[in-house]
């Protein structure tokens, strides 16, 4: 999640974990994958690296310059070892200043006190269909905890991802496969269950085709086959977008063992246990005040299990529910309401893509596109720095809204987040 927010802001992060927890959380790296990033980051082509019980004592990075301590401990050991990686100093290598900033939280409030232990029987073997499906509800929250990290961060547009039904956004279950790197599982939605169905029905086909007949795959093979089967069999437009990585884990797998991974479903019992709508629906329908609310949102956290293993946190299952509040009420008041432009230009662009998005997206697309420059990438407006993709942009009012100004094309110009944000202190 820190990973993923770092990232989203601009800002070259990326993890290591140790390779072990793979069997126990699905997490999908290996050993391997960890020294890469370590180069990365001595290389400095990462400007953050999140450790998780990989770099003890004896770790050289004398680079660093800032310590973020994001877990607590009591450990007078552990805390040296983590303080210690700024802390070399010029003569070993190292930097002349170091910062350390620790981080103190209610974490009673923010951490389900339920350990990992608990969730794993202590007979269980890596093929053990009967452990996957016990425990599967736990294999897919820690494949979603990034994307519940995204939507609890105000500061990331998730708006598009919000218009998806909730309960679409609820895999369908997971296919589940073993490496000899570790354990690994996809999941699965509405959006992409066929697509899946007919490449995996496919794969001794595509295998042929590429002529492959080893176990490994080389790494411009597999660049060439993961291209294939995401432009023969996946759509562009779907929820989850296509992902590299898991394909690449996918057909690794296939060429390691030649047969179809593991299919585990969730029931519709299962799935609308956690569908954040049916909980905003009874909110609704029983009119509910703001502190009726609270303390039902916590009665449920409390009393439905799958509830705390799904979104780890309260925090994540409360934003879930109110997004769908807001969709409810946004629904109810624009139901039977219709508007001229002259009346769409007084809104917001948000305000817009809810209400209006026939008018406001052709808008928003022909702003993008005049902000391209000769080499197709986006030019901010203020600074004038480029950038291939939207994600570190945004729409700005060029006269505000506060004075007057419209959500008009020749009012709309496109500003990266930093400038927005500099504007948007000065008004």
């Amino acid at each position: 999640a820190l990973s993923t927010l770092f990232n989203e802001h601009g800002i070259k992060a990326d993890f290591i974990i140790s390779p072990e927890k793979d069997m126990n959380t699905g997490v999908i790296i290996s050993n391997k994958e960890n020294k890469e990033k370590i180069e990365k980051y001595k290389n400095g082509e990462l400007e953050v690296l999140i450790n998780v019980k990989i770099l003890t004592e004896g770790a050289d990075l004398p680079q660093t310059h800032t310590v973020f301590l994001t877990r607590p401990t009591t450990s007078r050991v552990l805390m040296t070892q983590m303080v210690g990686r700024a802390l070399r100093g010029v003569k070993a290598g190292g930097t002349k200043d170091a910062y350390i900033v620790s981080f103190v939280d209610d974490w009673e409030d923010k951490i389900v006190w339920e350990s990992p232990d608990s969730l794993i029987s202590e007979e269980w073997l890596p093929n053990d269909k009967d452990y996957h499906t016990r425990n599967k509800m736990s294999w897919i929250a820690i494949s979603l905890i990034e994307n519940f990290a995204r939507m609890a961060d105000e500061n990331v547009d998730t708006s598009e991802f919000e218009k998806i039904p909730s309960i679409k956004r609820i895999p369908l279950g997971m296919y589940i496969f073993e490496t000899f790197q570790g354990t690994y599982s996809i999941l699965v939605y509405d959006s992409n269950k066929e697509m899946y169905e007919n490449l995996i029905k496919d794969l001794p086909n595509i295998f042929e085709d590429f002529g492959v007949d080893t176990e490994e795959l080389p790494d411009d093979k597999l660049t060439e086959m993961i291209k294939y089967c995401r432009d023969y069999y996946f759509s562009n437009n779907t929820f989850p977008p296509f992902s590299e990585k898991d394909m690449g884990l996918l057909l690794e797998f296939y060429a390691e063992k030649e047969i179809e991974p593991t299919f585990i479903p969730l029931s519709e019992i299962e799935r609308k246990s956690v569908d954040p709508a049916d909980i905003a629906k009874h909110i609704i329908d029983e009119d509910m005040r703001r502190s009726e609310e609270n303390e039902y949102l916590k009665k449920m956290w409390n009393e439905n299990q799958n509830l705390k293993i799904y979104y780890n946190q309260f925090m994540f299952f409360k934003k879930q529910v109110q997004i769908e509040l807001d969709r409810e009420d946004k629904s109810e008041n624009n139901s039977n309401v219709t508007y001229t432009n002259r009346e769409l230009e007084k809104f917001t662009v948000q305000e817009l893509k809810e209400i209006a998005p026939d008018y406001i997206n052709p808008i928003i697309e022909s702003v993008y596109a005049a902000a391209k420059n000769s080499d197709g990438e986006y030019v901010c407006a203020m600074c004038g720095q480029t950038f291939k993709a939207r994600r570190y942009l945004q729409i700005d009012h060029i006269k505000p809204m506060s004075k007057g100004g419209l959500t008009v094309r020749d009012n709309l110009q496109i500003l990266c987040r930093h400038c927005n944000g500099k504007k948007g202190d000065k008004e």
